[in-house]
């Protein structure tokens, strides 16, 4: 009984250090209206998920959660932790009205917070993982809110 319960606690530690080691990944699933021009005019409202990011007109891009790092994503002047996602199957997807995402099929799209407790969303393409808004291989940043 004893090997039991050292089983039990062992098994108790593993989930425990599962779910904190998981938990750098920010709480931003849900639906995001859009509030910028931009993102009304391209996205319009999305919804996260952690598998995958669904625009208003129900097209997904399918996604995997990769790390957050600390940096100015969104050009926004400050610095703020984002999640940084590999988009599964690279892709350019046309969207409302007709508009393209990027330009250029996504690769990489990081969500951060932003100053006024909304979302920020910077978009990239390129195989390295991105650092900060100032990579050459952003092509949009989208502003949505709750």
């Amino acid at each position: 009984m004893k090997h039991l319960t050292r089983s039990s606690s062992l098994a108790a530690c593993l989930v425990a250090v599962c779910t904190i080691g998981h938990a750098a990944e920010p709480a931003l699933d849900g639906a995001w209206p859009a509030v910028s021009k931009t993102a009304m005019s391209i996205t319009g409202d999305i919804t996260v998920t952690d598998r995958a990011l669904e625009f208003e007109d129900g097209q997904k891009i399918a996604w995997a959660f990769q790390a957050t790092r600390t940096a100015n994503w969104a050009d926004l002047g400050e610095e703020a932790e984002g999640a940084i996602y590999r988009v599964t199957v690279p892709s350019d997807p046309t969207l409302v009205r007709g508009n393209s995402f990027c330009g250029w099929p996504v690769t990489w799209i990081v969500l951060s917070r932003d100053p006024y407790d909304g979302l920020a969303m910077t978009v990239f393409y390129g195989e390295a993982m991105p650092s900060r808004f100032a990579d050459d291989k952003v092509c949009a940043v989208y502003s949505y809110g709750r």
